[in-house]
């Protein structure tokens, strides 16, 4: 942890942390509505209104103001706050850690656990294998520093961050929908090149009255052959074979190469010259099949793999970059996703196909004025793209920046007249303390005298239940009424509730937002 100003104070997570797990299976509620803080939800930043039959496990409990810190796959920085109560329970699923602090600003907690200091630590000493399989350890967490400034500069803290960081969600917003509008740009510039409007006046001006013409895509190609079924390897030494994630945006990726060995005769039939086309045939996403590269001069020679096949063009009637532009065209594309697309989940489109797809033909003449303009316009919307990305990448280091200042106490002034840190914590400590005394936690009934559960038997259990005055009644009434320890009582509990014929079941409490049990009366 970086150094913190005089008035600050650093705490470990647990130390703030009143959170008490409770648990609740909503389908034990199947008519009731729960608001639901899931993982996949939270890119909307809105919870889920489900009934209690629409959720399929036990959830927890939270409240108003609770900070929630995902635990699974860290790596992506989800934090998110509970919002203001409304009529139905509020539950959130098990993958989130809560952070319930009285007395501290919730925005200041919800705001540091998003900083980079934060997912640093949640970030180093993860388990599991990768991605979504990683879990953040909560017994690590709770060990995490936590800088705590006074409460009225956490709360000058917060609404600082909550104005900053709106504006640059702003900005990152826009920036996104610019590369929304450079991808439907280069459509439309495609759309244009391939109908004949991009080069109208071109046409004009020369005098050039010839229709263009409508032409089978086998009429255009000198050859159409499907590539090798051998089985490629990581050796370099051998001929390299290209494969579907080289055919990437109209041109040859080398990313990822794999290599193999062919005899003489496989290498005449199917190394690659420049000008020859790659289409992608088959694959279970219908947006690849179809997709073509154009191959270059740099990949003369290689070969490539069978799910690829290799379109090679009569350069006296077609030029290869053309074709490549029109197969690439949203009319085209709409065509072979037509042909391609299959209930079975793979997606398929062979040779006999390809060669009957009908090609707007223009001279040679104009083919090279449209490459050379569909050249220029996406070269132009490459370089946009570039900015863009610079851009959002300045955008994010803003975002860290701004939080890593606010937690070293840079981002607005210190009042000397605040009320310290520590005098804030010990005030919430000694509350805190008249609390417990009043309402002894659960974890107090584990050290309890006397004889255990198992000793007294289920049928004395049952009836001090039959015997409780109240029909509705807390675990905590009941361990009060029952010597023996927590995990034992809890245990034999659940064998009643899972009895055929059983005497007390579990109700949730819609106004303390809490699981409770009843008593079954036949």
């Amino acid at each position: 942890m970086s150094e913190i100003p005089e008035s600050w104070v650093e705490v470990r997570f647990r130390d703030i942390n009143t959170f008490v797990a409770r648990s609740v299976d909503p389908s034990v509620y199947p008519e009731e509505l729960f608001e639901l803080y899931s993982v996949p939800t939270f890119p909307t930043r809105k919870p889920e209104m489900l009934f209690g039959r629409e959720i399929g496990s036990t959830k927890q409990v939270v409240e108003p103001g609770d900070v929630l810190v995902c635990k699974i796959n860290p790596r992506i920085n989800r934090v998110w706050q509970v919002m203001a109560a409304k009529e139905c329970p509020q539950i959130a699923s098990s993958e989130w850690i809560v952070m319930r602090a009285p007395g501290l600003c919730e925005g200041f907690l919800r705001h540091y656990f998003a900083s980079p200091v934060f997912r640093e630590l949640i970030c180093d000493g993860v388990t599991g294998v990768g991605g979504s399989l990683t879990r953040a350890q909560p017994k690590r967490v709770a060990e995490f520093p936590v800088p705590i400034a006074p409460l009225p500069e956490q709360n000058r803290i917060a609404h600082k961050l909550d104005s900053l960081l709106a504006r640059v969600d702003g900005c990152r917003k826009r920036l996104d929908n610019i590369s929304g509008l450079l991808s439907s740009l280069r459509q439309s510039v495609l759309a244009v090149a391939t109908s004949g409007e991009l080069t109208r006046e071109w046409r004009k001006d020369r005098g050039i009255r010839q229709l263009w013409r409508e032409v089978a895509l086998g009429e255009l190609l000198t050859d159409v052959r499907y590539g090798t079924s051998k089985k490629c390897a990581y050796e370099p030494s051998k001929i390299p074979v290209l494969r579907i994630p080289n055919v990437a945006d109209g041109t040859i990726s080398l990313k990822d190469m794999k290599y193999a060995d062919f005899d003489e005769d496989e290498k005449a039939k199917l190394a690659l010259l420049p000008g020859d086309l790659l289409m992608i045939r088959s694959n279970g996403s219908i947006g690849l099949v179809g997709r073509t590269a154009l191959v270059s001069a740099r990949e003369a020679g290689y070969l490539y793999a069978g799910y690829l096949i290799r379109l090679r063009p009569d350069i006296e009637q077609v030029r290869s970059a053309y074709l490549s532009v029109f197969l690439e065209s949203p009319a085209s594309r709409a065509c072979i996703e037509l042909t391609a697309r299959s209930t079975t989940g793979v997606n398929n489109i062979n040779a006999e196909e390809i060669r009957g797809f009908q090609v707007q033909m223009p001279c040679l003449d104009e083919q090279d004025e449209i490459v050379r303009r569909v050249d220029s316009l996406f070269t132009w919307v490459r370089n946009l793209e570039v900015r863009c990305k610079s851009a959002q990448l300045k955008v994010d280091l803003l975002t860290s920046a701004t939080l890593a200042k606010a937690f070293r106490g840079d981002l607005v002034p210190q009042d000397p007249n605040d009320e310290l840190a520590v005098e804030l914590l010990a005030k919430i400590q000694a509350e805190r303390s008249n609390t417990a005394a009043e309402r002894p936690l659960r974890k107090a009934m584990t050290k309890r005298k006397g004889k255990d559960v198992s000793d007294i038997g289920k049928d004395a259990i049952k009836a001090v239940i039959l015997s409780m005055k109240s029909k509705t009644f807390s675990f905590d009434d009941l361990g009060a009424k029952v010597p023996g320890d927590y995990e034992s009582l809890k245990a034999a509990l659940f064998e009643l509730l899972d009895e055929q014929k059983p005497i007390v079941r579990q109700v949730f409490n819609t106004k303390i937002q809490a699981i409770q049990f009843e008593r079954v009366t036949s």
